[in-house]
């Protein structure tokens, strides 16, 4: 017999049913509840409880059925993808035909078989009921076919194979019990009491009402006939049962006492009848600014009500929606000290060890650049300093010297710098991983890998050395266990899926994992049991707390929007319930909301708190305006706290006010004093407190540094100091070069190298010749096949990656090369300097020595190679080529000291010995094809020297007046004076960041500059006329 007992909101029938239970013994009834915690609940009562799941087994096993196999969501989808692929295959799909390949159709399709299993219909009825589908075109027809076709496959393949899905199970009992004569119970137990539920699918339905054939089964239904709206999703299941249910009439009084407003919140939501009233205390709506700081004031006002022994922790529930939603919120609980009764977890996907795993198989799906990349990155992995005692900084290293086109020569590479017995075995393992393979065979050879890692030995040595903490050690050994259960599972779904002896891709297998272990969870650190309670709205039923704070109360986050399923829509979905097949729609999400926010608000005895953010410009939930309509004056409070020492609630809030305030000492004595100090270097730096702006004063660390700089210098090294003296620091005093991996595209430096490359071998052949235009195509051809020689020897020695990117990057130099010759052609005939010399180096300790002698008395030696010496009569004049932009003129011996140092090395090593004398140069851009910022000299008579481009002095005085150099005695002494100046801060340990809009987005010093400013190169230039 059936019994319905209908609760009113903010009942129970917990205590109710506890006692009819224990009055008829433990071994003759069974209590069916909706949760784990109801679960709990009951049996610290002693009665006997279970789930509905459970039930279902229960039934089958004393009914001699103990050989049910229940299977995954994996393996459902690996039996519809089956039934797809075949039917497929024999014509028999034409709407789906294109779509049985896309994973996102097989899980939509899958999802489909469960609710259509769910509405308790079999395959002949959902045939049936399609035929009579009226007004639907042939193409909807087509579809409703082959989803009523697969449907039967379904079944018909689970029933072959003896296993079963949950709707699967819930049948099987169905039909055992429904096949049972007579009237005397066939099962040990007299009595059922179900509750906690709010609504039942039909096969559950139907086995509620076969089983009351035999048991005395109770149903407590949360229901009020005068409020329909605040049980829409009650109605289905309150109607079907009342068709052979007895109605039992149960005087309900509320569980516990509420204060006022709460108490009206209870009698008045969704009641048509209710009125607004003034609002007392217990109810209060907050508004903050975003979703992180909804969060902090809610569990900061937490922890003052705990601290101040207002409430204990155990009597608070904060409630969300949707956990996913509110996932930092178990960190965010242990910051401030607030004990709560929830595992701290993370999905297994997002542990180190197991994403170190998924990259190793990953390799052998992977080809030619593509699978050097993903082997550099499997390498440069932090785990494997834990792991193969590997340092990855020689991987970083060893991936910048060239671009790697295939993991071989990466390994052939790695294997001759580091000498390792670990990374050997371990690559062997890799390379027997076969690019197809059996999915037990795939996990057969994962755990082999797994196992030759020895985790445990070194895990064990590092936590005896204290070099890992006891948390650590746990979370590697049941990372490494939860990988090896899942590797143990995965060929049990493919077996049951029917697919265990086919073989798949290794790429199509990693993808598996990765989503089966999305699914697994790592605890991390347990609940306390006295803490407060943290979990989702759909969890609420028969829970009550003093204090209750429901969060994120925005449009389309409570209630929250389903999507609806692409196969059927909701409007089809309606036409369907019409036919007898009730399929969820997403409007009912709507409903169930309701229910859980009605559950929520109810929950609280003497405080409710509903929170909401302004973040991205959500709209505020419906329920808030709901429960504002209750009364006449609720307002809605903006929340916001000042981060101030003497507020903070945290550990962390206080060492980020103790930085912004600038306590460092106080700062100290929480952290480590290093870490205070840097703490707070955003604040010195912008109080300009010297060491932090590269102002050094210890002296001892100044003479190292300028050991480290030695008193040899490039012009461009000259230059990184006078654009910034900081990057200057980092890159020569502190000598970090930072390094960036070879990339596929060819990189400014590359460019630059093989243009000039180019340049040098074209010109060495025509020196001292004019080049004229009458020989346009034969130069052309020979300039041509200098390039190809170039690229050719570039590309075999990995310095360039010959790829479709290459092709297209190789196209773009060629035409700047044309351009240059066309230019140069113009330039020869026009004027009358001739190339003399090409790649002309000086600064070697040999006869092409060249110092400076400063003011100060100390001695520099200058270095460098000059790209280009042209000469007429007894004139030389100097080229510089760039790939990229020329200095502007105005930068001429201040940014730009590369010309200058050039025109003097060449006059003191070169022309004086030749009886001449250098007249100027120019910077040669080759993107544009022409000369820019030229110099010569004012005082050096070149009446017989015919130069075809603008070439003038340049240098601006203090008051931005013109100055020439009549001479390289007066340039020397001007360079003399700036270089003087430079290695004076130098030697002084003066090196401020020099904030300007030339700072380079790859600067080696970016990550530590105190000036903090890193925009993009600008690259003006003045104008030339």
């Amino acid at each position: 017999m059936l019994h319905i007992v209908k609760v009113p909101l903010g009942c129970s029938a917990a205590d109710i049913f506890f006692e009819k239970a224990m009055a008829r013994g433990y071994n003759d009834v069974m209590l069916v509840t909706s949760s784990r915690a109801l679960v709990q609940r009951a049996r610290s009562r002693g009665v006997n409880a279970v789930n509905f799941d459970y039930l279902a087994n229960a039934v089958l096993r004393q009914r001699g059925v103990d050989h049910v196999r229940k299977i995954s969501r994996r393996t459902q989808e690996l039996i519809v993808g089956k039934i797809l692929h075949r039917l497929a295959q024999e014509g028999k799909l034409h709407y789906f035909a294109g779509l049985v390949s896309k994973k996102g159709f097989l899980r939509s399709m899958t999802a489909l078989m469960d609710q259509i299993g769910s509405c308790g219909a079999t395959p002949d009825e959902i045939a049936t009921a399609f035929s009579h589908w009226e007004g639907r075109s042939e193409s909807f027809c087509q579809k409703d076919r082959e989803v009523a076709e697969v449907y039967r496959e379904y079944l018909a393949y689970l029933i072959r194979h003896d296993v079963f899905d949950v709707q699967g199970l819930y049948r099987m009992a169905v039909e055992t019990v429904s096949a049972l004569d007579g009237t005397s119970s066939p099962f040990s137990w007299k009595a059922l009491y179900v509750m906690g539920f709010y609504q039942f699918d039909a096969l559950q339905l139907e086995m509620i009402r076969q089983l009351s054939r035999f048991l005395d089964i109770w149903i407590a239904l949360p229901y009020e006939a005068q409020r329909p709206e605040l049980y829409g999703v009650t109605e289905f299941t309150y109607g079907s049962l009342m068709g052979y249910a007895t109605p039992e009439q149960i005087s309900f009084s509320p569980t516990r006492e509420r204060k006022p407003a709460l108490r009206h919140i209870l009698q008045g939501l969704r009641n048509p009848a209710a009125k607004s009233v003034p609002v007392a205390d217990g109810i209060e709506i907050w508004q903050t600014a975003d979703k992180n700081e909804e969060i902090r004031t809610v569990l900061r006002d937490i922890k003052l009500q705990i601290r101040d022994r207002k409430v204990r922790p155990d009597e608070i529930a904060v409630v969300v929606r949707r956990m996913d939603e509110y996932s930092g919120i178990r960190a965010l609980c242990d910051e401030y000290g607030i004990p709560v009764q929830m595992t701290a977890g993370a999905s297994l996907s997002a542990n180190p060890l197991f994403n170190y795993m998924l990259a190793g198989l990953k390799l052998a799906s992977l080809h030619g650049r593509e699978k050097a990349d993903a082997c550099i990155r499997f390498l440069s992995l932090p785990m494997q300093r834990f792991i193969l005692g590997l340092p990855v900084e020689i991987v970083t290293e060893i991936a910048a010297q060239r671009y790697y086109t295939n993991c071989e020569a990466f390994m052939e590479q790695m294997f001759r710098r580091v000498e390792n017995a670990a990374l050997s075995s371990l690559w062997e393992l890799i390379k027997q991983i076969p690019a197809e393979a059996a999915p037990a065979d795939y996990c057969k050879l994962l755990e082999n890998l797994l196992d030759s890692l020895s985790l445990f030995p070194k895990a064990g040595l590092l936590y005896r050395q204290g070099d890992l903490s006891l948390q650590e050690f746990k979370n590697i050994v049941c990372a490494a266990e939860a990988i090896r259960s899942l590797l143990q599972k995965i060929p049990q779904d493919y077996h049951l899926g029917g697919s265990g002896d086919r073989n798949i891709s290794c790429a199509v297998f990693a993808d598996v994992l990765a989503e089966a272990a999305e699914e697994e969870m790592l605890s991390l650190r347990p609940e306390n049991k006295e803490g407060i309670l943290v979990l989702s709205a759909v969890n609420l039923e028969e829970i009550s707390c003093r204090q209750v704070y429901v969060l994120g109360l925005q449009e389309n986050q409570f209630p929250f929007l389903k999507k609806e399923n692409w196969i059927y829509n909701d409007s089809e979905r309606n036409e369907l319930a019409s036919l007898g097949i009730d399929l969820p729609r997403s409007a009912d999400g709507y409903q169930e909301d309701i229910h859980f926010f009605a559950n929520a608000c109810v929950a609280a005895e003497e405080r409710l708190v509903l929170a909401y953010s302004t973040e991205d410009d959500r709209n505020v939930s419906p329920y808030i305006n709901e429960i504002r309509a209750l009364f006449t004056n609720l307002e809605i409070q903006k929340k916001s706290w000042e981060e101030t020492v003497e507020n903070s609630l945290s550990r962390k809030e206080m060492e980020t006010s103790l930085v912004r305030k600038g306590e460092t000492g106080r700062l100290g004595r929480l952290v480590d004093p290093l870490l205070a100090e840097a703490g707070q270097s955003d604040a010195k730096r912008t109080g300009n407190e010297p060491k932090w702006n590269g102002m050094l004063e210890d002296e001892f660390l100044v003479q190292q540094v300028g050991k480290n700089i030695g008193n040899r210098f490039s012009a461009s090294k000259l230059e990184t100091f006078r654009q910034c003296p900081f990057k200057f620091l980092v890159m020569y005093g502190w000598q970090q070069q930072e390094t960036e991996p070879a990339e596929e595209d060819i990189d400014p430096m590359r460019r630059g190298s093989l243009l000039h490359t180019v340049l040098e071998r074209f010109v060495s052949r025509h020196l001292g010749e004019g080049l004229e235009s009458s020989r346009t195509k034969e130069l052309q051809d020979e300039l041509d096949a200098v390039f190809e020689d170039v690229c050719r020897e570039m590309g075999e020695d990995g310095r360039i990656f010959t790829g479709d990117l290459w092709n297209y990057d190789k196209e773009q130099l060629r035409v700047m090369l044309h351009r240059w010759l066309k230019q140069e052609i113009s330039y020869s005939e026009a004027g009358n300097l001739r190339p003399v010399y090409t790649e002309k180096e000086f600064g070697r300790k040999d006869e092409t020595e060249f110092s400076l002698d400063l003011e100060n008395g100390e001695r520099i030696f200058l270095n460098g190679k000059i790209d280009r010496i042209d000469r007429a009569e007894n004139a030389y004049y100097i080229t510089d080529y760039k790939s990229g932009d020329a200095p502007a003129r105005k930068d001429f011996m201040d940014k730009d000291l590369q010309m200058p140092l050039y025109i003097l090395a060449a006059e003191t090593l070169f022309a004086k010995n030749e009886n001449a004398a250098v007249i100027g140069g120019s910077y040669y851009t080759l993107k544009k094809g022409e000369r820019k910022s030229d110099f010569c000299f004012s005082g050096r008579a070149a009446e017989n020297v015919i130069i075809p481009w603008k070439s003038r002095p340049t240098k601006k005085d203090a008051d931005g007046n013109r100055t020439g150099f009549a001479d390289s005695a007066a340039l020397c002494q001007a360079l003399k004076e700036t270089v003087g100046n430079m290695l004076q801060q130098m030697r002084n340990g003066r090196f401020s960041p020099t904030p300007t809009n030339g700072c380079e987005a790859y600067c080696p010093a970016a990550r530590i500059c105190r000036a903090a400013v890193l925009s993009p190169d600008s690259n003006e230039e003045e104008s030339d006329g």
